[in-house]
């Protein structure tokens, strides 16, 4: 094995006997010992912690074939992308007067016609192929909500084809707020409205300053108000654009909110951005004169540490440094002017040297156009920054040299912030994780951003039944992934008890634990109750597409979750909708494979070894002892999914073998509660049964 070629090792502030290991490539982190870091060119690292650096991308087996793998990431990431994302400038009109407003003269009474916006839906429907499984727009100005009417007209158009084909349709809004009242985001929440960002330049001497009506008149008053409406109907994100003369005043801003009872269980993300300036001769109609032309000015360094650390000292959540892409990488994202004309980036519209069609006639092949994989260069692909830069943004590269043939390197920032920004996320307990028996805290584990992800296919899928979800609390995920972890261990492999009590976690266990758990309780505790309510056809369908999206959106924090973990939901589903006896003799027995699978897997992340194999004897042994609970009165009094003595009981099915076999493993495995349940009744009435139990 050999050290990542995108890592990163930093000093530890945990003591000089330790270092502090980032990858870029994955995003991880993990404290480790420099004796277990020289452990790897001795050739005598221990197998956990190999298995576990191994997981984090930190060590791999050919270090060109890692870079080939990276290489090819932003095609990869194309592939397999589930969502077609189209950004729509409904209008250049706006009623406020913004002093660095980046569409400068290009403002204007400019909007999208109602059939521009028939040719627009008629445009995503045929670039929507039958793999594609999410329609995703963001609606922009100008301010879009000047255009409502026509953001209601293409989404009721939208959301009614999605459904038919098995997708879903979810939209975003970037607005300035002053018409985001309560009942616009009511109403536009039943149409899809997922998230709004609003944009708040500092506290309110500041802002008002920046971005006024286009009277003159101060704004900062009236979108703290609509904040306040609407946080609880929508997720509603913060932004900013902050100067050099001005960026520390925006703490103040964050106090604020704060104060006004907006804090993070509100805002959804807070993140601030400098202003950027415009092309040489490309002024706004104010002439504004400021901002910055690189990610590399040192007052900006500055700037972004401070505010970072501000943001998350005050508990509010904000992106991450992770592997990204500029949009014009990403095949399946467009940007549609008010006109019907394409680009690939914001930032460029209104300059027709930079569009690749329009929505009437189709796009035109930009490569050359957009320079895309311009950092598919020796010096780029041996950058250990390159996941988290892939070349940058073009259109800094437009600002800084009036072409898009070079590249908006950003070693330099990164090499002036990247270790902050790590160190920083795990004072204030992103994700973070230690090699060895101290692994990690669970509540500093950050699964936000994956839960957040499921929370919106839930509510695409199912959008009455998430009002009523109760996610599962960090005890109840602690809780599984002991349980796991003990169970395989004592019963299935026989190893005995664990005694040494560590409070320690493991992080990509964690997060597949959390993923489990989080889908399994929004299925058995919203989704199986309300099983009655549907129609079996329409629900298996909608619930099979449902597990799909999932199970993408989950493997982009865990990789490696198998499709084998969406079969078992999948199987009791159609045992539910259909319950009858040849369905039950044909797929009751597979119950007890998958079952356990997801387990196992847990097992295998925490471990990081083979130790347990899936062989299907333990699979059957573990699903068993999971089944045979479905026979306590506990279980069977609270249990919202399918339990397996009320399904026969309620079905009048023979159970047969499979069920004699069951009863006799209870008496052998739970003499009590198995005396405790045939005392009380509960075997009673049970086709096929009699025989089974003895006396």
């Amino acid at each position: 094995m050999q050290l990542s070629r995108y890592l990163k090792i930093y000093p530890s502030e945990h003591g000089p006997d330790r270092v502090l290991l980032f990858s870029t490539k994955k995003a991880s982190k993990v404290l480790l010992s420099k004796k277990t870091l020289q452990s790897l060119e001795t050739k005598t690292m221990s197998p956990s912690d190999e298995a576990l650096l191994v997981r984090l991308g930190m060590i791999v087996p050919d270090r060109e074939e890692e870079k080939l793998a990276v290489c090819d990431l932003p095609d990869e990431l194309n592939r397999i992308s589930p969502g077609l994302n189209i950004t729509v400038v409904l209008n250049l009109e706006c009623n406020f007067s913004c002093v660095y407003c980046y569409e400068g003269d290009m403002k204007g009474k400019f909007y999208m016609s109602g059939e521009t916006a028939d040719r627009l839906i008629d445009f995503i429907k045929a670039n929507f192929p039958e793999e594609k499984k999410a329609i995703i727009i963001d609606f922009y100005g100008g301010e879009p909500l000047l255009s409502a009417g026509l953001i209601k007209h293409i989404s009721r158009d939208l959301r009614s084809f999605a459904e038919d084909r098995g997708a879903t349709y979810g939209f975003g809004l970037i607005t300035n707020g002053s018409f985001f009242d309560r009942q616009a985001a009511e109403d536009l929440a039943r149409l899809g409205l997922e998230n709004v960002k609003i944009t708040l330049d500092g506290p309110a001497e500041i802002h008002d300053r920046c971005r006024p009506f286009k009277s003159g008149a101060g704004s900062f008053d009236l979108l703290i108000k609509n904040i306040k409406e609407t946080c609880d109907v929508v997720k509603v994100g913060i932004g900013g654009n902050y100067e050099r003369n001005n960026y520390r005043q925006f703490a103040l801003l964050l106090d604020y909110l704060v104060d006004e009872g907006l804090g993070p269980d509100k805002i959804s993300v807070v993140k601030f951005d400098p202003v950027m300036k415009r092309p040489e001769g490309d002024l706004s109609a104010a002439d504004h004169v400021g901002g910055c032309m690189s990610t590399n000015e040192p007052w900006l360094l500055e700037a972004s540490v401070f505010l970072r650390e501000e943001i998350l000292k005050r508990g509010y959540r904000t992106p991450e440094q992770r592997p990204m892409r500029c949009m014009v990488e990403q095949r399946d994202a467009y940007v549609v002017n008010f006109d019907g004309v394409i680009y690939k980036c914001p930032a460029f519209i209104g300059r027709q040297e930079f569009s690749i069609g329009d929505i009437l006639k189709g796009t035109r092949d930009y490569a050359s156009l957009y320079k895309i994989n311009i950092w598919k260069n020796d010096e780029c692909s041996e950058c250990e920054y390159l996941p988290l830069c892939f070349g940058g943004c073009r259109y800094l590269t437009f600002v800084q040299n009036g072409r898009l043939d070079t590249l908006d390197c950003r070693r330099d920032y990164f090499d002036a912030l990247l270790e902050t920004f790590v160190k920083q996320d795990i004072k204030y307990g992103l994700k973070s994780q230690e090699a060895g028996p101290e692994t990690q805290v669970a509540d500093k584990i950050d699964t936000t951003e994956m839960t957040e992800s499921l929370d919106r296919i839930m509510a695409r899928y199912f959008p009455q039944l998430i009002k009523s979800f109760r996610p599962p609390s960090l005890d109840r995920m602690i809780s599984f992934y002991r349980n796991t972890e003990r169970i395989i261990s004592e019963y299935i492999l026989g190893k005995g008890k664990n005694t040494k009590g560590h409070t320690s976690i493991v992080e990509g266990a964690f997060i597949a634990v959390s993923a489990i758990r989080y889908i399994d309780d929004f299925i058995d505790n919203v989704l199986w109750p309300n099983i009655p309510e549907w129609d079996p056809a329409e629900l298996s369908d909608v619930f099979d597409k449902f597990l799909l999206e999932a199970l993408a959106t989950v493997r982009e924090f865990d990789p490696d979750m198998p499709q084998e973990a969406i079969e078992l939901p999948r199987l009791e589903m159609h045992l539910a909708l259909y319950p009858g006896q040849d369905d039950f003799d044909q797929n009751f027995r597979r119950l007890f494979e998958h079952k356990s699978l997801d387990m196992f897997y847990v097992y295998k992340k925490i471990h990081g070894s083979p130790g347990a194999t899936t062989e299907p004897e333990k699979l059957s042994r573990l699903g068993l002892i999971d089944y045979i609970r479905d026979f306590s009165a506990d279980s069977i009094a609270v249990d919202t999914d399918l339990n397996l003595y009320k399904y026969v009981r309620d079905n009048h099915l023979n159970p047969g073998q499979l069920i004699d076999y069951l009863i006799y493993q209870y008496r052998q495995e739970d003499p009590t509660g198995y005396r405790k349940a045939k005392e009380s009744g509960l075997f009673d009435g049970i086709a096929g049964l009699s025989s089974a139990i003895p006396s």
